[in-house]
């Protein structure tokens, strides 16, 4: 691949997680800069605004016959129709990954209306409860699966029967000693 450098910053590009050319457009980590591509439609009204679409994530600037002065947009990938107007626009805000610090606004159909998202830098599963909240790491819930161990010895041989049971975090070891019995009338 190409070596591709900031030219705001002079940052190269191919360290960034996340960074991929062929997306056209994408914001420098190290300065902020927003960059696009030279085929990637700039904008008539809103110049340097790079519009994805609410619903599928795609980049609507690359999509032929774009154009930020229709009012909306109808998504050529998956046909939801996007505002396309100044109050949707979101200025200066950018969603990072607590476990690897990549950025998510530049992740494949990632939306910041959606409450939960799997990093695909490091496969984290992320959640947030409004869209101007920063996303927070998932805890997992974890199951402690207790083992309980009965042996005991019959003539002399041990036998043993293991039970995964539900009761939290417990080991039980029971030790039984059965003789032979007779019983007599």
């Amino acid at each position: 691949m190409d070596e591709y450098f900031c030219p705001n910053c002079g940052a190269t590009l191919n360290c960034q997680d996340g960074f991929d050319p062929s997306l056209g457009v994408w914001t420098c980590t190290e300065c902020g800069q927003l960059l696009m591509d030279d085929d990637v439609y700039d904008g008539d009204t809103f110049e340097g605004v790079a519009w994805y679409c609410d619903d599928w994530g795609a980049l609507l600037n690359k999509q032929y016959g774009f154009s930020d002065s229709y009012g909306t947009w109808t998504c050529t990938e998956c046909g939801h129709t996007n505002g396309i107007n100044e109050d949707e626009i979101i200025d200066g805000e950018h969603f990072t990954c607590p476990e690897c610090g990549a950025t998510l606004n530049n992740q494949f159909g990632f939306n910041a209306y959606d409450d939960d998202w799997e990093c695909s830098s490091c496969g984290a599963k992320l959640t947030h409860s409004y869209s101007d909240d920063d996303y927070s790491v998932v805890e997992e819930e974890k199951y402690v699966v207790p083992i309980v161990i009965l042996i005991w010895k019959i003539n002399g041989d041990i036998q043993s029967i293991i039970t995964i049971g539900h009761v939290q975090s417990v080991v039980l070891i029971f030790i039984v000693n059965i003789h032979q019995m007779s019983l007599s009338r």
